[in-house]
């Protein structure tokens, strides 16, 4: 184990594999060596030296990318400010606060001062020691309020909890290689997906494995290896037709960013034969605790990483963290935690909800953390999140549920309306009527950014302009967007079928498919977002419609305009097509309803 400062400075093997990335000379993935990271660390180093002082925004997409602009910033006493995402919008924003911009995607790159990290041919500088004390890192957190915040991190926060990571965890993955779906300008995704490994001497692979059927044969190829991951991804690995073949070839899972349902974690555990690690912590504390839910134990309680300390003087409701990684408030004092905690006998802990999320309905205190625990009780709920939002100018709770299997069969049986009936009352033993969610709304898997944070506005756009006093209506049966792209004469959606489409229970009982005339449906509001207005549809031609759609599934939903008022779509997902066609847009009629 190599200390971050010390990473250039003590011998190493220089032929020793550090990454594994995809080479585009010879189009296929390579192994990276040691020499050849110190090398491109060393040029783009003699080049920074150049170049102004101060925070520099690191907007590589690339892993491997990543590490080299961060080593190299490093070693020439350079702080990086790190993107809360790689959105346009907050790009624009981070850069005019930076001094330059290191990027390896050409399309991110606007500013003067911006640098390939992976494209750079000065002669390489002498690398000496990092400094320990030196500003490292900023980083930007939502918070408990949803504000963005900016958090800093030296290089001693960072060095300090990679020792404490090997400490933990280093005999669970001793001989892997590092595969993360985690973003790395995320503290969880690059303690553990690259900083780790690059300390410990073992490879990572460069390339964020988003999709199982990404993730799995890239598994298969470099096993012995160990999965750094999120919730919402592993749940949809669990689900996955090939999860049984990292059975012989994963040795660790790690998750942070939000509870792992226990339904996921049990999943994996049967089917791979490997309880996942989750790790509890934030930005401005770092690590706190671990724990692993397995299948043979109803123990969901947490133990403490080392080097951490939980302390609460008498008369305090909040629960403060110390440890040489907490980078921000009073170090002796600790920093205060948004989080309930109940410490056990037995030096472990449990979390009992957020002591920042009690909320007014009808003149009634409402803390959303315990209803949410509460409605994971049910053998019908694997997740929940509740919001308030707003209708007629009162406040209702919304909740937004992650269904079991038993859940989704009774709600392809009976409906929204029936489940959440079912859910209500469940509910009713416990909580005055009046505080018992209004909008019910069954989704694959809640939403998540890339820190694997609970979005606020995402979850509320899952209840926009919906009616809750209708079980059916064109605005409850749109996709789930996940992502968006567009230009001047395309769009392209990446969506996921809801669970509770008002047409399942009658297309078709006991084999929920998409209609192909709701999937035009969707294709015409691409149009209209396409074209900014809406729009009427005239005519339809050479449409053909191939694969089924069904409850969860993720398509990809591409709509191109063409001459004459004409546009062509296609909707596909993972080596299968389910439409395709063309459909004439009318010109100077009222929009469809």
């Amino acid at each position: 184990m190599t200390s971050l400062c010390d990473l250039f400075t003590v011998d190493r093997d220089p032929s020793a594999t550090v990454a594994w990335r995809f080479d585009p000379v010879f189009a296929r993935e390579r192994a990276v060596p040691f020499q050849e990271l110190r090398d491109q660390v060393a040029r783009l180093h003699t080049r920074l030296d150049r170049a102004p002082a101060g925070a520099w925004l690191v907007e590589a997409a690339d892993p491997y990318a990543c590490a080299i602009s961060l080593l190299a910033l490093w070693s020439s006493g350079r702080a990086a400010l790190l993107p809360p995402n790689l959105q346009p919008g907050s790009l624009d924003l981070l850069e005019t606060r930076a001094e330059g911009v290191l990027s390896d995607r050409p399309e991110l790159r606007g500013s003067a001062h911006a640098i390939d990290p992976l494209d750079v041919t000065d002669e390489p500088s002498e690398l000496g020691q990092i400094g320990r004390d030196a500003l490292a890192l900023e980083l930007f957190t939502s918070g408990s309020t949803g504000e963005e915040k900016k958090i800093t991190k030296r290089i001693r926060h960072l060095e300090d909890e990679v020792l404490r990571l090997e400490e933990a965890f280093g005999r669970l993955v001793d001989g892997t290689t590092l595969l993360c779906t985690a973003a790395p300008h995320h503290l969880y995704g690059l303690l553990f997906g690259l900083l780790w490994p690059l300390a410990a001497g073992r490879p990572f692979h460069a390339r964020q494995l988003l999709r199982p059927s990404e993730l799995v044969p890239r598994a298969r190829r470099f096993g012995p290896c160990a999965l750094v991951s999120v919730p919402s991804h592993l749940r949809r690995l669990a689900q996955h037709r090939s999860v049984e073949d990292l059975r012989s070839v994963c040795r660790a899972i790690f998750s942070s960013g939000g509870p792992l349902p226990r339904e996921t974690a049990h999943g994996l555990a049967r089917t791979t034969g490997i309880s996942p690690v989750e790790v509890f912590g934030s930005t401005e504390t770092g690590g706190i605790g671990w724990r692993s839910q397995r299948p043979d134990s109803q123990d969901d309680s947490w133990r403490l990483l080392p080097g951490v300390e939980l302390v609460r003087s008498a008369g305090e409701e909040s629960t403060r963290v110390r440890s040489a990684f907490v980078s921000v408030g009073d170090p002796e004092r600790g920093y205060p935690l948004a989080d309930r905690i109940e410490r056990l006998a037995d030096g472990h802990f449990v979390l009992r909800g957020r002591t920042d999320r009690t909320v007014k309905v009808g003149e009634k205190r409402l803390d959303l953390s315990l209803m949410e625990s509460d409605l994971r009780s049910h053998d019908l709920v694997a997740d929940a999140a509740l919001l308030i939002v707003e209708r007629a100018g009162e406040a209702r709770v919304a909740a937004a549920l992650v269904l079991t299997p038993a859940g989704e069969r009774r709600l392809r049986s009976e409906g929204r309306r029936g489940v959440s009936r079912l859910l209500a009352a469940h509910l009713a033993r416990s909580w005055d009527p009046v505080l018992l969610p209004r909008l019910w709304r069954a989704v694959p898997a809640l939403p998540e950014d890339e820190r694997g944070k609970l979005p606020l506005e995402r979850l509320r756009a899952l209840f926009d302009e919906a009616d809750p006093d209708r079980t059916a209506s064109a605005v409850e049966d749109r996709p789930e967007r996940i992502e968006a792209s567009r230009s001047d004469d395309r769009v392209l959606w990446r969506c996921r079928v809801p669970q509770d489409l008002s047409c399942w229970p009658g297309h078709f009982p006991g084999f929920p498919v998409v209609p192909g005339v709701l999937q035009l449906d969707w294709v015409m509001d691409a149009a209209a977002d396409l074209l900014g207005e809406s729009v009427a549809l005239e005519e339809i031609s050479q449409v053909s419609f191939h694969d089924v759609l069904g409850p969860g599934d993720e398509f990809v939903l591409e709509v191109a305009l063409e001459a004459g008022g004409w546009l062509r779509f296609r909707v596909h997902g993972e080596g299968r097509e389910h439409s395709i066609g063309r459909a004439k847009l009318a010109v100077g009629e009222e929009p469809r309803s």
